[in-house]
């Protein structure tokens, strides 16, 4: 997440890719925050930078903005494991943010987050502790951050060393809990997403996964083996990735430190956060878990 300018440049951007004006963006954030307040046990967020960049991802459409945030937040009562017990300070997630298993780094005009699975400890965190880190990391991207949904995302999963104990926790049922709640109920504007030092098999144990991503996202992937990864200089620029991967900008000892000190200092926001939740009974002819993670059909109107 990086703090850039609103410059002229991109709003242009986001008018020409977005469809934003600042008459739409407020009327179409008015719009979704009267709907919101109009809808029986639907506590959600309406402050408006979450709104904007909500409807910043669904190129402002408040049909699909409804139906993002209508799933985001029927999904959180079914999904504790990852939106309850999100404070920073907790072990397992200082132990992540220890090991700079997430660092989110940017330049100017590129957002990205790496993802390095070798600094997992399993006999420290599961892998339900690591997702639930990269939600809050997700999370207060969109709620602080005025230009990372103009922008867009690179993510970048380095493979490298993986414990072998993460792996065997990717259940089929867990990949496709966690595939549909990042699918249907976050709006991102993802530039690519890029699997470096892939392992042999790791294509078939991606296969288990596929199925349950659509087709957009899919189409942003790319995947390099270990003596590969510094392709990836062909699709992020060379500013935006830290020394330790090729690029010119700063040092993972630089960056992981000041992102811990960053998600710390949002501790209050967390901890309100875990309020907004849908509260209410649900009627199931949709697409969500029950308490047991298992699918249930929820209908989202």
């Amino acid at each position: 997440m990086y703090k850039r300018a609103y410059t002229k440049e991109l709003q242009e951007k986001a008018k020409r890719k977005l469809n934003e004006t600042p008459k739409r963006k407020e009327d179409d954030v008015n719009h979704i925050v009267n709907w919101i307040s109009k809808q029986p046990h639907f506590n959600a967020r309406t402050d408006e930078l979450w709104v904007t960049n909500f409807l910043r991802g669904c190129k402002f459409s408040t049909q699909k903005t409804k139906e993002k945030l209508k799933y985001l937040y029927k999904t959180r009562p079914h999904a504790p494991e990852y939106f309850s017990r999100r404070d920073p300070f907790l072990p397992e997630t200082q132990e992540i943010l220890n090991q700079n298993v997430f660092l989110p780094y940017a330049s100017a005009n590129d957002e990205l987050i790496i993802v390095k699975w070798g600094n997992v400890n399993p006999d420290k965190v599961s892998i339900v502790d690591v997702f639930r880190v990269a939600f809050m990391i997700l999370d207060i991207s969109i709620a602080d951050s005025d230009t990372i949904l103009i922008t867009g995302i690179h993510i970048v999963i380095d493979l490298k060393d993986i414990p072998i104990a993460c792996m065997k926790q990717m259940t089929p049922a867990f990949l496709k809990k966690l595939a549909y709640i990042i699918c249907k109920g976050y709006a991102l504007r993802l530039n690519g997403i890029y699997f470096i030092n892939c392992f042999p098999y790791f294509q078939t144990v991606f296969g288990i996964f596929k199925p349950f991503l659509d087709k957009k996202m899919l189409s942003k992937m790319k995947f390099y083996n270990e003596n590969e990864e510094r392709q990836i200089l062909n699709d992020i620029p060379k500013a935006a990735l830290p020394r330790e991967y090729g690029g010119s900008g700063e040092s993972i000892v630089e960056i992981g430190p000041r992102w811990k000190s960053i998600i710390e200092s949002f501790r209050d926001w967390f901890i309100e956060d875990q309020r907004f939740k849908f509260d209410g009974p649900l009627q199931f002819g949709g697409c969500l878990f029950d308490m047991e993670g298992s699918f249930r059909q929820l209908e989202l109107d």
